[in-house]
């Protein structure tokens, strides 16, 4: 009776290795990357913004983010909401004034902008029309 315990001990493993294997390589971020592609400092550098741009199925698809960092002190990270339309995802641009971080994200479908504040800094992402 004992001689069919280590077959199916070893079936049991293979087949767990199997399915750990799937599930891990079917999680949500497991075939994204994340890296910065520019970053700027508010006027008299107490503040550094750094737009990150996360790449997902080899390019298929595009997000993106900044990370506010405070020297020595905090950071935030605000994801960018992009409009569907365009299908890929266009790179917003990021521009300092005095502790007010500006940032339009070219978009279709979407309109206005949203302003949001923390301590002495604010932040304004602005939902704009692409230019032709």
């Amino acid at each position: 009776m004992r001689h069919w315990i280590k077959p199916v001990a070893l079936a049991f493993t293979f087949a767990l290795t199997i399915y750990l294997t799937s599930y891990i390589s079917r999680l949500p971020e497991s075939n994204c990357t994340t890296a910065p592609v520019s970053s700027s400092w508010s006027h008299d550098r107490a503040y550094e913004a750094t737009l990150l741009r996360k790449d997902c199925n080899l390019g298929e698809t595009v997000f993106y983010s900044v990370r506010i960092d405070r020297a020595g002190a905090w950071f935030l990270r605000l994801e960018i909401e992009q409009s569907p339309f365009p299908d890929q995802a266009v790179e917003p641009a990021m521009k300092w004034d005095a502790h007010k971080l500006e940032i339009d994200i070219p978009a279709e479908t979407f309109s206005g902008s949203i302003e949001r504040r923390a301590g002495a800094l604010t932040v304004v992402r602005s939902y704009t029309h692409p230019k032709s």
